[in-house]
């Protein structure tokens, strides 16, 4: 290339463009805006589906999984593209079927710390002793889905898969 200029080829080299579906994202991902983003890529691939189902999805359409946050800041980015009003799946389940607030992960395996902060009041409360998926709920009088609550796992939400792409190295010299 020009002198100076490191030659870059293929998809591979390509850098995550803000609000711009970049290549490396499964196909259909939604274009988003948020600064420090820039390498998660974030899709849909049906409007509601039970928790396995929605994350085998998340799996089978692009190599990702059910969303997952571990700061207020990406809670707030997946609430942008799901709903701040409706409530929806994230990647949060019960591994075993203890009642209470311990073995529960992300499918992921983004540490929960923060997540576990957002039980709502007296959830989980494994009703029926049934409930091991976790939806994001309005709770209290906020209005908005930052609250927990533990729901059967068969039950149809509205979910987002979520990839975080490697960073690609610069490979000036």
């Amino acid at each position: 290339g020009p002198q100076g200029q490191p030659v870059r080829g293929g998809l591979a080299m390509q850098k995550v463009d803000r609000g711009v579906n970049n290549p490396l994202c499964p196909l259909g991902s939604i274009a988003h805006h948020m600064p420090g983003f820039e390498n998660v890529c974030a899709w849909k691939p049906s409007a509601a589906a039970p928790w396995q189902k929605a994350e085998t999805l998340c799996q089978t359409t692009g190599d990702g999984h059910l969303a997952s946050f571990a700061t207020e800041k990406e809670l707030v980015f997946i609430q942008s593209l799901t709903s701040f009003t409706e409530s929806f799946w994230v990647g949060l389940h019960k591994t075993d079927t203890t009642r209470g607030k311990i073995n529960w992960k992300f499918s992921d395996h983004t540490n929960p710390a923060y997540a576990e902060t957002l039980w709502a009041p007296g959830q989980p409360d494994s009703y029926r002793g049934a409930e091991w998926c976790a939806e994001m709920v309005k709770w209290g009088g906020t209005g908005e889905t930052n609250r927990m609550n533990d729901l059967k796992c068969t039950t149809n939400r509205p979910y987002l898969c979520m990839k975080v792409l490697q960073d690609i190295p610069d490979d000036d010299v």
